[in-house]
C-alpha cells in the first residue's frame, strides 16, 4: 500500500472520528434528559445543560469534582484499594444546589472508551413529569367536557349530542354533565343523541344504560335517538336489551315525542 493511500485512510478515519465526536457532543448537549459522564473513580467529566437545569449546578462548578458532591448514596466497590462505581438504575431523592428536594429516575451505565472505563448517567425529574402529566390529564378532561355539551332545547327538555367513541372515562363526564344540568334546569326529559357515535357494542350500550338509569334517579326520563339501521342490527346480534328505554331513529322524532309527553304543541305560522 502506498504512502498516499495510507495517508488518505488516516485522514478519513480522523474525519469520521471527529464527526462522531461532534454528533455525540450535540446529542448530549441538546438532550432534554439530564446527562453526566464521569470516570471510573467518579470524577465528573461532562455535565449537560439539562442536568444544570434539573440539579441547579453549572457545568463548570461540578466538572472535575466527585459525583458524590451532587448525588449521594451512589453504589461503589473497593477494587485494588480504590473506590469504583457500579452500574445501577433506581429512583432516588436528592437535594438541588438551592436546597430544594427533588425526586429523580437515575440510570448509571458503564461504557468502555479505548482503554478507559467511563460511566454515563441519565436522569429525569419525576416531579416535573408528574406535573406535566397532570396538566395533560386536566386538558383531556376539559376537551371531553367540551365534546359532551348539554343543550337546553326547551323548558323541561335537554339534549346531549354524543360524537365519537364512548368509553368509561367519557361516560363519567357525560353522566356528570347531564345530572348537573338536570338539577340546574329541573328538566324532566333528556335526549341522548348517538348519531355521531360510530359503533355501539355491549360496552357502549352498558354506558348508555348507566347514564339513563342515573337520570331516572334524578327524576328525568331519557330518550335515546340516532339509532341507525346498522346499529340496530348490531344491537340485536349482540343481544343488547334496551326494551326499558325509549329509542328513536332521529333527534326530530325524539323531540316530537318529548313535546307530546309534555303536552306541547308546535304551531306553524
Amino acid at each position: 500500500m502506498s504512502k498516499n493511500n495510507t495517508s488518505q485512510i488516516s485522514k478519513s478515519k480522523s474525519t469520521l472520528f471527529q464527526s462522531c465526536r461532534y454528533l455525540l457532543d450535540e446529542l448530549i448537549h441538546h438532550n432534554p434528559i439530564g446527562i453526566f459522564i464521569c470516570d471510573e473513580s467518579g470524577k465528573i467529566l461532562e455535565f449537560n445543560p439539562a442536568a444544570e437545569e434539573i440539579l441547579g449546578y453549572l457545568a463548570n462548578e461540578v466538572r472535575g469534582k466527585e459525583l458524590s458532591v451532587i448525588l449521594s448514596d451512589i453504589p461503589t466497590i473497593q477494587q485494588n484499594g480504590k473506590s469504583k462505581l457500579l452500574s445501577f438504575e433506581k429512583e432516588i431523592s436528592m437535594t438541588r444546589k438551592d436546597g430544594k428536594s427533588i425526586y429523580l429516575s437515575l440510570k448509571l451505565s458503564e461504557i468502555k472508551a479505548k482503554n478507559k472505563i467511563l460511566y454515563i448517567g441519565y436522569f429525569r425529574d419525576l416531579e416535573k413529569e408528574k406535573k406535566s402529566q397532570a396538566i395533560i390529564k386536566r386538558q383531556q378532561q376539559e376537551l371531553m367536557e367540551l365534546s359532551t355539551p348539554v343543550i337546553q332545547i326547551w323548558d323541561d327538555i335537554l339534549a346531549l349530542p354524543l360524537i365519537g367513541t364512548l368509553d368509561s372515562a367519557r361516560t363519567q363526564v357525560v353522566m356528570e354533565n347531564l345530572l348537573n344540568q338536570i338539577v340546574q334546569t329541573s328538566a324532566s326529559i333528556a335526549i341522548l343523541d348517538i348519531s355521531g357515535v360510530p359503533t355501539v357494542d355491549t360496552l357502549v350500550a352498558q354506558h348508555l344504560i348507566k347514564t339513563v338509569n342515573a337520570a331516572r334517579l334524578m327524576g328525568a326520563e331519557c330518550i335515546i335517538s340516532g339509532i341507525r339501521p346498522e346499529i340496530a342490527q348490531t344491537m340485536v346480534h349482540l343481544g343488547i336489551d334496551l326494551s326499558n328505554i325509549i329509542t328513536k331513529s332521529s333527534m326530530k322524532e325524539a323531540l316530537r315525542l318529548a313535546y307530546e309527553k309534555l303536552n306541547f304543541q308546535v304551531i306553524k305560522n
